[in-house]
């Protein structure tokens, strides 16, 4: 998270820009609620969501994620072992 002083004028490093960030809206995710002091700021939103089953995820992934991985790749689903 930035420091609310330093969103008009943050500099990618990697990139030498410089970057407004002023009107910027960041999204972040977690898997708990374990995470650093500094993230868990007092203006931020900690919204709780279900998170999705376990079994679902996997169906989403055999669906669709792995086909679309296969042909990205040009392998062949006969040619993938469990």
């Amino acid at each position: 998270m930035l420091d609310p002083e330093q969103n008009s004028k943050f500099t990618d490093h990697y990139l030498e820009v410089d970057f407004d960030l002023s009107h910027v809206m960041f999204i972040t995710t977690a898997n708990s609620y374990t995470m650093p002091r500094p993230l868990l700021r007092p203006d931020g939103d900690h919204p709780h969501l279900r998170a999705t089953p376990r079994t679902r995820r996997l169906e989403i992934a055999k669906r669709h994620l792995l086909p679309k991985q296969l042909k990205a790749h040009g392998l062949k689903p006969q040619r993938i072992r469990r």
